[in-house]
C-alpha cells in the first residue's frame, strides 16, 4: 500500500507539473521512509562532449558534516552534483547494468569511492537502475539500512523504479524540448540579428506576396519600420516611390525561378542607390513553395568604382600618351596603345624586359641614378628623354614616373610611367634655333648669332692672348643685279657667294650675312696683319667670279672692311663691327673691289660722314628742305619758257646751304630716293599754287641717278601724279644727268618712254661731260640739251669751249632737239651765246634761284638785256 502511494504522489506532482526538484526530493523521501534508509539520492546518467559518462543528481540527501562540506554543498547541489568516478559503489549498478547490494561496502569489489574525511560511514548500500525502454537513463542509491538490503526489496521497489524511471524521461524530453526551443529560439534571434546587422536589403514574402519579413536596414532606408510593412503588399506598403514594381519577377519566383537583375532603389532622402538583386523561392519541408526571398545587395560604390575602373582602362587604352606599368627594378609589367604606336614595341615585345631596353645611349649612368634617386626620396621624377624606337630611329619623349603603393605598403612598391613624344617639337625647336641664329635664305649665321661669335672669340682671345679679325663684307654692284634680273637672280647670286667666301675662310671661322648683301666675317687666332691677306684676297676673288643664271653671268665684286681685335683692348662688340663697317666704306670710296684696314685717324672723319647722312635724313622729317626756283627765259623774245627747282637746306644753324654741300653724300644711298621723291611732290603741289594764282608754267626736276634706276620710279610717278590731278604731266620737265644714263642705257631708256607716255618731257643735262655718245641721244626720248656751265663759264676767252658749244648747237638739228646754256652769268655771256646761235639760257646773268612766292613778280617784270633782244638770230632755223 505504501509503495502504491508512493507511486500515485510521484504521478500526481508530475501531472502537476511541479518543479523537478521538488518531484524528486519528495520521491526521495518517500523511497527512503519505505526503504527504512538514512540516506540516498536520485541521478540522472549523462554524457560529456567526449563521450565519457557522469551522474547528475536530481535528488540527494543533505549528509554535510562541516562548514566545508556545507559550503560546497550550497554552492553547487542547485545545479545539479555531477560526480564521474566510474569505478566507485554508486557507478557500479550503471557498470553492471544490475542492482547492486552491498552490505559490506568496504569489502565489495566496488569501492566505497573516494569520500572525503568526516563523511558519514557507508555500512550498507543498494543500487538499482533506472530503463527507459532498456535503456539507462539513471540509478537509484540508498545507503545503511538497519539489517542491510535483501533482493526481496530489490523487487518490491519495481513499481516506484518504473515510475521514477517514466518520470525521468518525461524530464529529460521535456528538458530536450526547452533545450531545442531554446537553441530555436537562440537560432531565431541570431538569425534576427545577422539580417538587421546585414548592409543587405532582405525581405520575404508569402505566397500572397505579403511582407512577413523586412530587416531594419531596409526598412530604414525607406523610412519605416519593420513592422510597418508586415502582413502588406509592395503596393499596399507604398514601395513604388522607391523602387520599380517587380510583381511579375515575384510571380516567376513563386513558380520556382530564381531571378537576378539590377535595380535602383531611391531612399527616403531622396538619394538613388544601385542594388544587384536576387530573389528565391522559399520552400516548406514537403518541398512546397510557400513564399520568396529577396536579397538586394547595395553596389552603387561597386558601380562607380567599376566606371572608374572602366574609365582608367579606355583612358590607359585610348590616351595619345605611350603608359607603362614598371615593377619595382624597372621591368615592363604593362604598356598601353599609345606606347606600341611611339616606340613600335608591341606586348609581347616588350613585356618582362627592363625599361632601359628604349635607351638610344645618349644619357649616361648619372642621369638614371638622378632618375632612381628622386623616385625613391620624391616618388616621382619627370624629364625629357632620348630613346630608341624598335626600328632603330631615335626619338625624344617628355616622361614623367610616379611611384604607386598600396593603402598598407605592404605590396612591392610599382612605377607608372607616362611619355609623349616630342620629336617634332624638338624638330621644330631646331627649326626655329636654325631661324633665330641662321640666315633663312643662305644659312649663314645671321646678326644674332655672329654676336654670340664675336662674344666668345673675344673671351678666347683675352684667354688665350691671341687676335682676331673682323671682316666687314659689302657686295658692289648687286643692287643692278636684282634690278635687271629679278630678286631670283639676286637670291641665288647671294646663296653661290656665301658658300665661296664661306670656302674661302679657315676651319674655325665664322662668316654671316646681316643684311642684304652685307657679310661679316671673325678670323680666329690671326697672328698679323700680313697673316689676313691671303684671306681677303681669296674672299675677294670668290665674290667676283661670274655665277651663271638662266644663262646669263652674274658678276659683282666686294668691298671689304677690317679691323683687329687684340687682347690688350678694351673694346666691344658693337665697337668692333662699326670699325669693320667704317673701313668698308673707305674701301668703296677707294674703287671698291678692295680691302681696307681699319685706320683710327681717320675713324673721326669717317664717323662725321655716317653721322651727316643721320642729320639729312632728320632735316627730311623735319621739313628743313626749301625749293628754290631758277627762270630758264629766252633771249630773244624774252619769253620766260620755264623754270628748274633747286633744292636747298635751310639748317637751324647753319643758315642756307647749296646741295653741293650735302647732295653727294647721299646719291649712292637710299635716303637719295627719299629726298627726290619728296622734290617731285613738292613740286606738283606748287604747280597747283601757281595755276590756283594765275601763273601756269613749266617746271625742270633734276632726277638723281639712284631715283631714275630705281625699280619702283615709274610707280612712284603715277602715285604722285595721281595725288596732284589738276598737273598736266607735260608741264613737268624730268633732267638726267648724261651720267645716270649711261650706267644703264637700256633700262634708263624704257623708264624714259614709259614715263613719256604718261605725259612727262624729258631733258638730257650736262651732256658733254662724261663719255658722250650719240647713242643716248638717239635712244633716250629727250626733248633738250643742257649745254652744262662748265662750258659756258670760260666761253669767251677759250676756244675750245666755243667749239664744243658750236657742235653741240649744230649736232641738236639733226636730232630735232632744243638747246638751252647753263651759267649765263653775264651780258657777254649771253650775247656770245645768241652769236653762236643759242637763245634759250639759265643763269646768275637772268635771274638769280628765288622762292616760290617771289616767282610771279619777278616775271612780270622781267625784261631781257637790250643787247640781246636787238641781236638777229644766228640760225632761224635751228629749233630753239
Amino acid at each position: 500500500m505504501k509503495i502504491l502511494n508512493c507511486v500515485n504522489r510521484l504521478q500526481a506532482l508530475y501531472i502537476k507539473s511541479k518543479p523537478a526538484e521538488e518531484v524528486f526530493n519528495t520521491l526521495l523521501t518517500d523511497i527512503l521512509e519505505l526503504t527504512d534508509s538514512r540516506f540516498g539520492f536520485i541521478q540522472e546518467l549523462k554524457y560529456d562532449e567526449t563521450g565519457g559518462q557522469y551522474l547528475q543528481a536530481l535528488a540527494m540527501t543533505n549528509i554535510t558534516w562541516d562548514d566545508a562540506s556545507r559550503r560546497f554543498w550550497e554552492d553547487n547541489y542547485a545545479s545539479g552534483l555531477k560526480f564521474y568516478a566510474t569505478d566507485s559503489l554508486y557507478f557500479a549498478t550503471i557498470i553492471t547494468n544490475a542492482p547492486v547490494i552491498a552490505n559490506d561496502p568496504p569489502h565489495h569489489s566496488y569501492s566505497c569511492g573516494r569520500m572525503p574525511p568526516g563523511h558519514p560511514a557507508l555500512d550498507c548500500f543498494l543500487g538499482l537502475c533506472l530503463y527507459c525502454e532498456d535503456e539507462i537513463i539513471g540509478c537509484l542509491g540508498m545507503a545503511n539500512r538497519p539489517g542491510g538490503y535483501d533482493e526481496a526489496l530489490v523487487t518490491s521497489l519495481q513499481p516506484v523504479l518504473a515510475a521514477c524511471a517514466q518520470v525521468v524521461e518525461g524530464y529529460r524530453s521535456k528538458m530536450r524540448q526547452l533545450a531545442a526551443e531554446a537553441k530555436l529560439q537562440e537560432k531565431s534571434v541570431l538569425l534576427e540579428n545577422m539580417i538587421n546587422s546585414s548592409a543587405d536589403y532582405i525581405l520575404a514574402k508569402d505566397a500572397n506576396l505579403n511582407t512577413i519579413l523586412c530587416n531594419e536596414t531596409f526598412a530604414q532606408a525607406i523610412g519605416k519600420k519593420p513592422t510597418d510593412l508586415y502582413g502588406k503588399t509592395d503596393q499596399e506598403n507604398g514601395l513604388a516611390r522607391y523602387k520599380q514594381s517587380d510583381e511579375h519577377s515575384d510571380l516567376a519566383v513563386l513558380s520556382g525561378k530564381i531571378i537576378q537583375n539590377t535595380n535602383a532603389i531611391y531612399h527616403s532622402d531622396g538619394s538613388l542607390r544601385i542594388f544587384d538583386s536576387v530573389k528565391v523561392p522559399l520552400r516548406s519541408t514537403d518541398d512546397k513553395i510557400i513564399g520568396l526571398l529577396e536579397v538586394n545587395r547595395d553596389i552603387t560604390e561597386k558601380k562607380m568604382l567599376e566606371e572608374k575602373l572602366q574609365l582608367a582602362a579606355s583612358v590607359f587604352t585610348n590616351t595619345l600618351e605611350g603608359i607603362m606599368i614598371l615593377s619595382s627594378d624597372g621591368t615592363i609589367l604593362d604598356i598601353n596603345k599609345a606606347f606600341s604606336r611611339i616606340t613600335g614595341y608591341e606586348l609581347d615585345d616588350i613585356v618582362g624586359k627592363n625599361m632601359l631596353i628604349l635607351n638610344a645611349g645618349l644619357q649616361d649612368n648619372n642621369f638614371f641614378e638622378t632618375v632612381w634617386h628622386n623616385l625613391n626620396t620624391k616618388g616621382h621624377w619627370y624629364g625629357e628623354v632620348w630613346n630608341r624606337r624598335k626600328n632603330g630611329e631615335v626619338y625624344a619623349v617628355m616622361q614623367s614616373i610616379n611611384t604607386v603603393s598600396d593603402d598598407n605598403q605592404t605590396s612591392p612598391r610599382k612605377y607608372v610611367s607616362l611619355l609623349s613624344d616630342i620629336t617634332m617639337i624638338k624638330e621644330h625647336e631646331n627649326e626655329l634655333e636654325h631661324i633665330a641664329h641662321y640666315d633663312a635664305l643662305t644659312s649663314l649665321p645671321n646678326r644674332l648669332l655672329l654676336t654670340d661669335r664675336l662674344y666668345q672669340g673675344i673671351a678666347q682671345s683675352k684667354r688665350r692672348g691671341e687676335q682676331l679679325a673682323v671682316i666687314y663684307i659689302d657686295l658692289d654692284g648687286f643692287k643692278s643685279v636684282n634690278d635687271n634680273y629679278g630678286h631670283e637672280a639676286g637670291d641665288q647670286l647671294l646663296i653661290s657667294l656665301a658658300q665661296r667666301m664661306k670656302q674661302a675662310l679657315r676651319d674655325g671661322d665664322t662668316l654671316a650675312r646681316i643684311g642684304g648683301d652685307e657679310f661679316v666675317a671673325i678670323l680666329l687666332d690671326i697672328g698679323t696683319i700680313e697673316a689676313s691677306v691671303p684671306i681677303l684676297s681669296r674672299i675677294l676673288m670668290a665674290a667676283s667670279r661670274p655665277v651663271n643664271f638662266k644663262q646669263h653671268n652674274l658678276q659683282v665684286s666686294a668691298s671689304l672692311g677690317v679691323t683687329f681685335y687684340t687682347s690688350t683692348e678694351e673694346i666691344n662688340v658693337d665697337q668692333l663691327l662699326h670699325q669693320a663697317d667704317l673701313a668698308m666704306y673707305q674701301a668703296k670710296l677707294a674703287g671698291k673691289n678692295s680691302y681696307h684696314f681699319f685706320d683710327v685717324v681717320h675713324d673721326s672723319h669717317i664717323r662725321g660722314h655716317h653721322e651727316s647722312m643721320e642729320r639729312i635724313r632728320q632735316a627730311l622729317t623735319a621739313h628743313e628742305f626749301v625749293l628754290y626756283y631758277q627762270p630758264k627765259v629766252n633771249m630773244q623774245t624774252a619769253a620766260i619758257i620755264g623754270v628748274e627747282a633747286l633744292i636747298r637746306w635751310q639748317h637751324p644753324s647753319k643758315g642756307l646751304l647749296p646741295p653741293n654741300i650735302f647732295m653727294p653724300m647721299i646719291e649712292d644711298n637710299p635716303l637719295a630716293i627719299d629726298l627726290g621723291e619728296w622734290v617731285i611732290d613738292t613740286v606738283l603741289t606748287q604747280m597747283e599754287l601757281w595755276t590756283a594764282a594765275g601763273l601756269t608754267i613749266p617746271v625742270s626736276i633734276n632726277i638723281n641717278a639712284r631715283q631714275l634706276q630705281h625699280s619702283g620710279f615709274v610707280d612712284s610717278l603715277r602715285t604722285l601724279l595721281a595725288a596732284h590731278p589738276t598737273v598736266n604731266p607735260a608741264s613737268l620737265e624730268l633732267e638726267v644727268l648724261e651720267i645716270s644714263a649711261m650706267e644703264d642705257l637700256s633700262k634708263v631708256s624704257k623708264v624714259l618712254e614709259i614715263s613719256q607716255e604718261m605725259g612727262f618731257k624729258f631733258s638730257l643735262d650736262n651732256f658733254g661731260t662724261g663719255y658722250s655718245s650719240l647713242t643716248y641721244l638717239k635712244r633716250l626720248p629727250v626733248t633738250m640739251l643742257k649745254i652744262d656751265q662748265c662750258f659756258v663759264h670760260d666761253i669767251i676767252n677759250d676756244a675750245n669751249d666755243q667749239a664744243i658749244v658750236k657742235g653741240l648747237l649744230g649736232l641738236a638739228p639733226a636730232f630735232d632737239l632744243k638747246v638751252i646754256a647753263v651759267g649765263v652769268e653775264t651780258i657777254e655771256h649771253g650775247t656770245l651765246l645768241r652769236q653762236l646761235g643759242c637763245d634759250l639760257a639759265q643763269g646768275y646773268g637772268i635771274a638769280l634761284p628765288m622762292p616760290a612766292n617771289e616767282l610771279p613778280g619777278w616775271c612780270t617784270t622781267w625784261k631781257p638785256d637790250p643787247v640781246w633782244a636787238n641781236m638777229p638770230s644766228a640760225n632761224t632755223a635751228r629749233p630753239n
